[in-house]
């Protein structure tokens, strides 16, 4: 019942393509005709990674469409690295690189998962394409 009625705080990391140029995104649009928003907060941004740039962000989805993230993030320009099916570009990554980072739920218990080594993996390497450009993408 927690999930119907949206009583569950998730929160998504994730790398996309693009350079943001706001730090927080409210995207709101529908998907098969339901109302869908969510908010990102773009983390550190990566200007010389790729050939658009790229960002790492957090995913706050208010409501629970599938593929809501993948979907709103590809819609504003913003596909996730190495998500084929939504339009990225990106192939230096071997899957979709979206991670379910927390889960709260309305008792008050949180749920946390550690970045996955290959994402760890990916996220090192755009810091190091960036710093090694001399444009530190971190935001304060």
């Amino acid at each position: 019942a927690w999930f119907e009625k949206h009583q569950i705080k998730k929160e998504y990391v994730f790398l996309a393509a693009g350079v943001p140029l706001l730090p927080v995104l409210r995207l709101d649009a529908p998907i098969e005709g339901q109302k869908s928003i969510t908010q990102v907060e773009v983390k550190e941004r990566f200007p010389e990674v790729a050939t658009a740039g790229g960002f790492l962000g957090v995913a706050r989805p208010q409501s629970g469409r599938r593929h809501q993230i993948r979907i709103h993030l590809s819609n504003a320009g913003h596909p996730i690295w190495g998500d084929v099916r939504y339009g990225s570009e990106v192939t230096a990554v071997a899957r979709t690189a979206l991670h379910a980072k927390s889960l709260v739920l309305p008792t008050g218990e949180r749920f946390e998962a550690p970045l996955p080594a290959d994402f760890e993996g990916w996220l090192q390497q755009a810091r190091e394409d960036s710093t090694r450009e001399g444009k530190k993408g971190e935001i304060k």
